[in-house]
């Protein structure tokens, strides 16, 4: 199945060259396997920049279709669109 990957974060965006591409995916694959074959792609940066290894919480915000995504365990369908942002900071 394919899935699209929108990297909304300009720090992704300088790693990954793109602001967006298609990945094929294994049926029942999860943002989890995503997130680790994106890291696998692009190396030790990116992962230390999406996932807190220490923690495994997320140090960026991921949507599916939109919508903030609560765990790294939710399954993704085809054609699925996942979006990669920074948290918006400031003071």
């Amino acid at each position: 199945m394919e899935v699209h990957v929108f990297y909304n974060s300009f720090l992704l965006r300088k790693i990954t060259k793109t602001d967006t591409e298609q990945f094929s995916v294994k049926e029942g694959s999860n943002i989890e396997d995503l997130l680790k074959l994106l890291a696998e792609k692009y190396g030790e940066l990116f992962e230390k920049m999406v996932i807190d290894n220490n923690t495994g919480n997320l140090k960026m915000l991921i949507l599916l279709n939109g919508s903030k995504v609560a765990g790294l365990k939710i399954n993704m369908n085809d054609q699925d669109r996942i979006n990669i942002l920074s948290f918006i900071t400031g003071g």
